[in-house]
């Protein structure tokens, strides 16, 4: 009861003060983008209904996400799993009914998003109510009689919600670069090649970034009580850069000289002839930089404290504004296109990993480990680098030598890759086993001391 009782203040709180600012935010994002849409935009059918109705499906996805947090506290992946699976399936399949079978065109996609929304509520919902009884959905009402709003609270989540915003110009500025200057076909193409290589992202690198963030803030809380938490925290990041780093390394290896082939497999020609598979070929490279943000970046956010993550939300507003420039600079100066975009994108993740590694240092020499946080640390063994680099040049030449639309020499060229996939991961065996060895141990004398 005290259990639950728990969890409802917590999800009470998070709501009636989470909420507030992004009830607010959204109307003005919706707006924005419906009055400044071109000429092009406002024939679309639909256009301004998808909008609305697409603002509407971020309020209901920004009430489950108390649940979610709570969840991730009491570290529930499994329920995180299920619930997330089957939001993204019901909108896969909102999306085919909707536009297939009822021919909604646009607002198919936009429904589909209210469906995710609810779905994660009601998922959440369920989950919560099973493993804690006596919860109640209607602690989800932001606005309740009797419920104040502590102004305390008000003002952590708008410094949280001012820290979102900057990471949506870093991370959505792109979108809003190719929005502005680009025509329609060249957004198509960049949504093409943005989801395929999201993908990653979203079933790969997000997962790990969330559990890595909630070991570090573990770690550092037990780290101010004097124990080696600090030398903890130190070889589970160094041991995840190392694995980012190899899973990275596999896309750089053999992304570039098979993106043609794989547009040209889910697309067909309508995509694989246009700059797609060149815009895919350099992505790749943007997966590596991601995977290691992502990692370096759950760190400092997890450690950093009140003052320093003000001068780094500075930072990160002179790495927005730099990579804004990068992305009109690539895109409309050097010509690049949607391929301009990805290499300006590169250049921010170089800018924001190279800050959360100073920051990254800095704090472990102050914590007492000597030697700060060595760069080499993460870099897999030499041999693995040059198996890498082999499978890559291989590949390139049977794309060159091989690749065609006739389904022999699509299979031959795929046979080279499959072959070069397991002589690298072979490699990768024999020369970073140690990894799995490092993180077995780690984990475990982890989970001795939790019980200790």
């Amino acid at each position: 009861a005290l259990l639950c009782a728990f969890v409802t203040r917590c999800i009470a709180l998070s709501t009636r003060h989470g909420i507030l600012p992004g009830v607010v935010i959204v109307p003005v994002v919706c707006g924005m983008f419906t009055l400044r849409a071109s000429p092009e935009e406002a024939r679309i059918p639909g256009y301004a209904a998808s909008m609305y109705i697409c603002a509407a499906g971020a309020v209901v996805e920004l009430l489950s996400e108390p649940l979610y947090c709570v969840s991730q506290y009491f570290q529930l992946y499994r329920a995180r799993m299920l619930v997330e699976a089957a939001a993204v399936l019901l909108r896969c399949a909102a999306s085919y009914v909707l536009a297939i079978h009822f021919q909604l065109g646009l607002l198919a996609f936009a429904w589909a998003q209210v469906v995710y929304g609810a779905t994660l509520i009601v998922g959440y919902t369920v989950y919560l109510t099973f493993s804690f009884p006596g919860f109640s959905v209607s602690v989800l009402v932001p606005f309740q009689a009797g419920r104040r709003v502590d102004g305390r609270l008000l003002r952590f989540a708008l410094a949280y919600t001012w820290q979102s915003l900057q990471k949506v110009v870093l991370t959505e500025g792109d979108k809003i670069v190719l929005w502005r200057i680009e025509s329609l076909v060249s957004q198509g193409v960049y949504s093409v090649v943005f989801n395929l290589g999201s993908l990653a992202a979203r079933f790969v690198f997000q997962p790990v970034e969330e559990v890595c963030f909630t070991a570090f803030a573990r770690l550092a809380g037990a780290a101010a009580a004097g124990t080696d938490a600090v030398f903890t925290a130190h070889r589970i990041l160094r041991l995840t850069l190392r694995l980012m780093l190899l899973i990275g390394l596999l896309f750089v290896t053999f992304g570039p000289n098979y993106s043609r082939a794989l547009i040209w497999l889910l697309y067909t020609t309508k995509y694989s002839e246009t700059a797609a598979p060149t815009v895919l070929a350099w992505y790749c490279l943007f997966v590596l930089l991601m995977a290691i943000n992502g990692i370096t970046e759950a760190f400092v956010h997890s450690v950093a404290g009140g003052a320093q993550l003000r001068r780094l939300n500075i930072e990160l507003l002179a790495c927005g504004a730099a990579y804004m420039a990068a992305s009109l600079l690539c895109v409309r100066t050097l010509g690049g296109g949607t391929t301009g975009l990805v290499w300006a994108n590169c250049v921010n993740m170089l800018l924001r990993i190279a800050l959360s590694y100073r920051f990254i240092d800095a704090h472990f020499k102050r914590s007492g480990v000597a030697v700060g946080f060595p760069a080499s640390g993460v870099l897999p063994h030499a041999v693995v680098l040059a198996a890498f680099a082999t499978c890559f040049a291989a590949t390139a030449v049977s794309e060159r030598l091989l690749y065609s639309d006739a389904p022999k020499w699509l299979v031959a060229h795929c046979a080279v890759g499959a072959c070069c996939g397991l002589v690298a991961l072979a490699v990768v065996f024999l020369y970073e086993k140690s990894l799995y060895t490092e993180f077995r141990t780690v984990i475990s004398r982890d989970h001795e001391h939790q019980h200790q």
